[in-house]
């Protein structure tokens, strides 16, 4: 424990020491105190010497490993040492004339006086990483963390991810060639506590090592929050911003340990990014300038999320540097500082490209190179004063929006940008069939508001901070000029309020092709869209009323609001609503102590005024940040359970602290169990399993299973698997949907023959799944181009014609589902029986059946149906089911009084229920399917691995195509061509069945990644 404690405490100092010193020599002269510039140079510390092995690869080919990481870190340490001696840094602290005798209270009192801000700030970055990180586990609930932590480990390992692998999607193929930054950074650690600790590889410590990082980056993004909020506003609203970031639950949850993602990573940069560079655009500091540009290039290199810090940056440079440019304020420095953040994102790209990132952001830089162009082109018209005289610069000025309306209009560069925003709104919308079944892909609705934001309602923030936000615009003109002040205020809130008769116009505008319809969707459904048109105007009009001020209220509308837009539409964006809602909360501080300190001073009220709206938000700040941390809501209001952070909650009677709900969130034992089976009979690395593979399937051993799993395969597993959580080849998930659904065993083995597969996997979730696979089944075609390739056992038709209304509307779904049945009470017509309620059933009937310990009996009427009673089995996973029977109802217990009914006797005009002879079915429940032998069985029945025999399931098929006829309720009785059961056209729902459908699928319509 102590070898590990002192290793720890090494490779801190190893990373943090180098940045911090390199900081205070880069930033000398820059007006930042001591703590700011050492946060600072901890995230350089962080990002610098992975960043270099990163480049070392690319340059000069050379693999990652320990000492090249090592080797860096001290180079970087050299440099920075150097720089700052030659810098002359004046940085010194002498104990020996510190006489700590002289430390009393009141010493005390004055320095946390004096420093009572950077020591709240350091307080609430602590505590919100003490929130994300108290509740480590090496088997975190979750998937995609998993693959991340699988391209760690082939780049400690290799040296370098595969480029191309076949782990996953035979015969197509996937990467593992993904943004490299955290994945070079958590290796170098990793690498370092092994190198000290004198340590081989574990699969654990590598677990422990990578979950570092989400916390971590969750407490500095609070401190960068506070520095993109300071520099404008002042610390009480940074403080504001820094505190909604801590403890906000869906920013603890997103950036808690376990979630060793790339989003926690891209979020944070992107605040880091706006921070930095508002930061050089108030100062017109190069120095900052160029910490932004590498930060700018660093985003590109961290996760997808570039996207967000691209389009606010190469908007605003695009806009601001017009009106600096007429204002007289886009000096040389302005103009280096857009150019360096140009040249340092061209540099990122042409290293992910020739890395093999495939999500390299070609648009993105299309859109920057764009957006710097006349920043460029007024840097070289000042240098050479092409525009001294005011005549020349309006000449200039009209000459060059010409040209640039010319180039949108002409060529393809207006074309791809127009994609482009075409494509960011499209974040918004469920555009095709997989993401339908997704639920972090669903709706966002207002009733996640509560558990994810806590007290802060997302609409209610976003409307105030635009109103205090037009009323500060309209009022810096009003100053200016009465009229004009007036009209604006008035033509804003006209549009506020009224925008609702003006969207078929603005739709209009933007619907001349199928393309737009994503943007005419931002403009009708959000009033969003008419936030940010509003204060994009007005803010921009500002700054020709008092030039070279206000130049950062256009940064803040164009980070926080469209990002919000998405945020309210799709839950997986939720986070990023927290983020900006944080950094909105902190503007919507500053604007409204700023707005009535202009109106006292216009008006000549005096200060006091100013003081008490200043201590007014303040209180409202301490209070608000209170409730998020206690859950408690300011009166009593049941219907919104407020989750409190939870530091001093035992976490027992069903607490829902987020603390709490991180504890609980682990993989089941059933599951390591499985992956540990899998581990030890196909795994991919160790050769005799292998060879055994190929000589009892004819080719390695690969798991087919539904997607959710495939990060768990192979990253504990070490196995090959079909699909995984990426869905990069949507017509396969389809395919395998199919083969579960479907009730024809051929498609099945087909499949599996096809991907190479010798084992399937099926689990007690898929149950609450279900609706997912059949929505997909229901959506498969058998050349399914719009999905990207062929789907070989599915129709040639799509079987739920109306795929965009959902999951859960179709007749084919609705034959598809199991039967949920709940007791609800004894049975009024037999004392000896229990009351039964079916999901199925949409009727005020109290109940349906009347259910023993072996009958399940219809009620019809208020009688007894005795005709048309069924034998009961209760099934027991743990025993396969040897002779099944088409007449018997099978009930599996999943909680108290409440079964599923594997065989549904539903009977309509639309044909009979068909889950009972689905492939899922007869494995999970029965484990009865001829050519599958039931090879592993979790100690709970959670999961189920068959391997294929197919020598078993040839004499099976030849059997039942030499046999005439067989009994009803034998297994030879499922077709063996491909759609002959599953061939329901009909989509279409007769309204007395639509709530029948809508029940049925509450329960089954969403995977739960």
């Amino acid at each position: 424990m102590i070898l590990e404690l002192l290793a720890i405490i090494i490779i801190a100092l190893l990373v943090s020491a180098p940045g911090i010193i390199f900081c205070f020599a880069l930033l000398k002269g820059v007006d930042l105190n001591r703590f700011e510039k050492t946060i600072i140079g901890v995230l350089l510390g962080l990002f610098i010497p992975p960043l270099m092995s990163f480049f070392e690869f690319i340059v000069f080919g050379w693999l990652f490993n320990v000492w090249i990481f090592f080797l860096n870190t001290v180079v970087f340490l050299a440099i920075s040492i150097v720089l700052f001696y030659t810098q002359k840094i004046n940085f010194s602290f002498d104990f020996k004339s510190f006489d700590f005798s002289k430390i009393d209270s009141k010493s005390l009192v004055n320095f946390i006086k004096n420093n009572k801000v950077m020591l709240i700030l350091a307080a609430l970055m602590l505590l919100g990483f003490y929130a994300r990180s108290a509740t480590p586990s090496t088997n975190f609930f979750e998937f995609d963390p998993y693959y991340y932590m699988r391209v760690t480990e082939q780049l400690v390992n290799w040296g370098v991810p595969l480029l191309h692998s076949m782990d996953v999607y035979y015969p197509l193929g996937s990467t593992y060639r993904e943004f490299p930054l955290v994945s070079y950074m958590t290796g170098g650690w990793f690498d370092l506590f092994n190198l000290f600790t004198n340590s081989s590889f574990s699969l654990n410590n590598l677990i422990l090592t990578s979950n570092v990082y989400p916390p971590l980056f969750g407490a500095l993004m609070a401190f960068f929050a506070f520095l993109f909020i300071k520099e404008e506003y002042g610390k009480r609203a940074g403080l504001l911003a820094a505190g909604i970031t801590a403890f906000m639950p869906q920013l603890i949850e997103k950036f808690a340990f376990g979630e060793a993602l790339l989003e926690p990573m891209g979020i944070f940069i992107a605040i880091a990014v706006f921070a930095f560079y508002a930061l050089a655009v108030k100062r017109k500091s190069l120095r900052l300038g160029f910490i932004a540009a590498f930060m700018f290039a660093a985003t590109l290199l961290a996760s997808a999320e570039y996207v967000w810090p691209f389009m606010v940056i190469s908007v605003y440079m695009l806009i601001q540097s017009f009106i600096d440019f007429w204002n007289g304020d886009l000096d040389d420095r302005m103009a280096l500082i857009n150019i360096l953040m140009g040249v340092a994102a061209l540099i990122a790209y042409a290293a992910s490209f020739i890395y093999g990132i495939t999500r390299a952001p070609s648009n993105s830089m299309v859109l920057t190179f764009f957006a710097i162009a006349p920043s460029i082109l007024f840097f070289i018209i000042n240098k050479f004063k092409l525009a001294e005289k005011k005549e020349s610069k309006k000449l200039v000025f009209g000459g060059i929006i010409a040209f640039v309306v010319l180039v949108l209009v002409l060529t393809p560069i207006g074309y791809k940008l127009y994609e482009y925003a075409n494509g960011l709104t499209g974040f918004a919308t469920n555009s095709n069939f997989v993401s339908k079944t997704v639920a972090e892909q669903s709706p966002t609705t207002s009733g996640v508001f509560p558990s994810s934001m806590g007290i802060i309602d997302p609409n209610i923030i976003l409307l105030i901070t635009t109103i205090v936000m037009i009323l500060t615009a309209c009022f810096i003109i009003y100053k200016k000029n009465k009229r004009e002040g007036l009209i604006a205020g008035g033509v804003s809130f006209i549009l506020l309020v009224f925008h609702d008769f003006l969207d078929p116009v603005a739709s209009w505008l933007f619907s001349t092709g199928t393309s737009s319809s994503n943007l005419a969707h931002f403009i009708i459904e959000s009033s969003i869209f008419w936030y940010v048109a509003i204060l994009f105007v007005l803010f921009i009009l500002v700054q020709f009323y008092e030039p070279r001020k206000h130049r950062l209220q256009l940064l803040f509308v164009v980070s926080i609001f469209p990002v919000a837009y998405i945020g309210l539409s799709i839950m997986k964006y939720l986070v990023h609503l927290g983020a900006v809602l944080a950094v909105a909360g902190g503007v919507l501080f500053g604007e409204a102590v700023n707005l009535t300190g202009d109106i006292s001073n216009y008006f000549k009220l005096g200060g006091e005024y100013n003081n008490i709206v200043l201590t007014g938000m303040t209180f409202i700040s301490i209070v608000l940040i209170a409730l998020l941390v206690t859950g408690v809501p300011p009166w009593p209001q049941q219907s919104k359970p407020y989750p409190a952070v939870g530091f001093f909650d035992s976490c027992t009677g069903g607490s829902n602290s987020i603390m709490c709900q991180l504890q609980s969130s682990r993989i089941s034992q059933d599951w390591l169990d499985a992956m540990s089976w899998l581990n030890n009979n196909t795994n991919m690395y160790n050769a005799s399993i292998q060879q055994n593979c190929i000589a009892n399937y004819g080719y390695t051993c690969r798991v087919i299973s539904w997607w959710d799993y495939g990060h768990w395969t192979t990253f504990f597993g070490n196995t090959q698997s079909v699909l995984d959580p990426f869905n990069r080849y949507e017509f396969m998930d389809q395919e395998v949907a199919n083969d579960f659904v479907g009730t024809n065993e051929s498609n099945l083995v087909n499949s599996m023959l096809y991907f190479h597969a010798s084992h399937i996997e099926v689990d007690f979730e898929l149950i609450q799944k279900w609706g997912a696979l059949v929505y997909l089944a229901g959506t498969c075609t058998y050349n399914n181009t719009a999905t990207g390739g062929i789907a070989l056992g599915c129709p040639d038709q799509l079987r739920i014609t109306d795929w965009q209304a959902g999951p859960g509307q179709s007749i084919f779904e609705f034959l598809h589902y199991p039967e949920y049945l709940q007791v609800v009470g004894t049975c009024p017509l037999s004392s000896s029986m229990y009351a039964v309620k079916s999901n199925f059933d949409s009727s005020s009937t109290p109940y349906d059946y009347c259910m023993s310990q072996s009958e399940l009996v219809p009620v019809v009427n208020n009688n007894l149906n005795l005709a048309g009673a069924k034998p009961l089995v209760l099934v027991n996973l743990l025993t396969p089911v040897e002779n099944l029977n088409n007449n018997t109802v099978y009930l599996l217990p999943i909680q108290q009084g409440v079964f599923v009914n594997a065989n549904p006797q539903l009977q309509s005009s639309y044909g009979s229920n068909e889950f009972f002879n689905s492939m899922f079915a007869r494995l999970y429940f029965f484990s009865n399917l001829p050519g599958f032998t039931l090879s592993y069985v979790s100690p709970n029945g959670e999961v189920k691995i068959f391997s294929l025999n197919y020598t078993a399931y040839e004499n099976y098929a030849n059997s039942i195509s030499s046999s005439s006829s067989n009994a009803s309720n034998s297994l030879s009785n499922l077709p063996l061509n491909s759609s002959s059961s599953l061939n329901s056209s009909n989509s279409s729902i007769p309204e007395s069945n639509s709530s029948i459908l809508n029940k049925t699928s509450q329960n089954l319509t969403s995977n739960s990644s």
